[in-house]
């Protein structure tokens, strides 16, 4: 079962797992067109999208802090897009060429998180080939999968900076990898302990990272994790220096410096 962002909504990609038999769920892009049998005509899947109402209620969610309902409908559709492919020439030019495919049935399930003033904060437009399952278990799937973008963030922007690593073998990223994913899960085993000990350490944990929260929010996974780096080296500071010394060199810090510290 593969479980897909938006950039995975092409036509090759389509085809591709279907020739596979491969199950997918992709969230779909609202801007290129999915073939509707019922009236025979080709929509914006956005568009389309829109047009459904909002369904069946099956979940209430935390959405950036605030409580929303998630409501579920569907419609059978076609993906019968051409397939593009891109090739790049020895100059560097970028050319594509479109192939006719066969037609693909699939489901349109249309997730709709709503507020409690009945506005509608976000949709989610997924397209899946398992047809035989409930529109809601299908929504399931994809909020399970929208949870992982804690992890990427840890892994990204907000933590590990995977991006900007300089290793080049394999084995070795492989390696940080597995260092770092053994210290989200850390993280997410802090963050989601309720004991009296562990919302404490929490707590300490945020104050040790100096990062700024947002109102009323007690904690985020970066800051736990940036807390738990200054944690770990300080304890281990404490290894290696006694007090005395520790104290000797703020002596000499405040002395090089001109200030209390």
């Amino acid at each position: 079962m593969h479980i897909i962002d938006r950039e995975g909504d092409v036509a090759g990609l389509y085809r591709h797992l279907d020739k596979q038999n491969e199950k997918f769920l992709i969230r779909a892009k609202t801007g290129v067109n999915i073939y509707n049998p019922k009236d025979k005509e080709n929509w914006k899947q956005g568009e389309l999208a829109k047009s459904l109402d909002k369904g069946k209620k099956f979940k209430t969610i935390k959405y950036y802090g605030k409580n929303v309902d998630i409501y579920v409908n569907d419609i059978d559709v076609e993906m019968r897009r051409d397939t593009t492919k891109k090739k790049t020439n020895k100059n560097g030019k970028d050319s594509s060429t479109r192939t006719k495919g066969n037609a693909i049935k699939v489901k349109l399930v249309v997730s709709k998180l709503i507020d409690s003033n009945n506005n509608i904060v976000e949709t989610w437009i997924l397209i899946t080939n398992i047809l035989d399952l409930p529109s809601t278990t299908i929504a399931q799937w994809y909020y399970y999968r929208w949870k992982i973008e804690s992890f990427f963030k840890l892994l990204k922007s907000s933590g590990f900076f995977m991006e900007s690593w300089q290793e080049q073998n394999p084995l070795s990223i492989f390696k940080k990898l597995l260092v770092t994913s053994f210290c989200s899960i850390l993280v997410w085993k802090i963050n989601n302990n309720c004991q009296k000990e562990t919302i404490q350490f929490k707590e300490f944990l945020v104050r040790l990272s100096g990062r700024g929260l947002e109102y009323k929010k007690k904690s985020t996974l970066p800051s736990i994790l940036a807390g738990l780096w200054i944690f770990l080296q300080m304890m281990d500071t404490l290894k290696h220096y006694e007090k005395e010394k520790l104290l000797d060199m703020q002596s000499t810090l405040n002395s090089v410096s001109g200030f209390e510290f």
